[in-house]
């Protein structure tokens, strides 16, 4: 084996360890980056190399896997009223009690007697 570079991380799967490595650490990096996740949320990368050796234990067949985890998007919060006509149940995100004031909103479409 004088002649033959020896194996390391860096040489593994002729780079493919690093390189997986790489991606994954990217991926890590994007999701800090991103406010819809929580900023300190824990993140991972396993790294897992597997080696299977023939019986007489000359030869490795190796299995090289990476995998990252990332923090969940933030959820989004709201909250609804809910009431019933008489004949269904119905909820809406608008209090059907406040009253409007007039202002001119976007193009939305929204039946404002939900509630008796």
């Amino acid at each position: 084996m004088e002649d033959h570079e020896m194996v390391s991380l860096a040489t593994l799967g002729r780079g493919a360890a690093i390189e997986r490595f790489d991606d994954e650490f990217s991926k890590i990096l994007q999701n800090i980056l991103d406010p819809n996740t929580p900023p300190t949320a824990e993140r991972s990368i396993t790294l897992r190399v597997r080696l299977k050796p023939t019986e007489n234990r000359d030869f490795c067949a190796v299995a090289i896997e990476c995998s990252s985890k990332v923090a969940g998007a933030k959820p989004v919060l709201t909250q609804i009223f809910v009431g019933w006509d008489g004949r269904i149940f119905m909820a809406t995100e608008r209090n059907p009690n406040q009253m409007l004031l007039g202002i001119p909103e976007k193009e939305e479409k929204s039946d404002r007697s939900i509630f008796p």
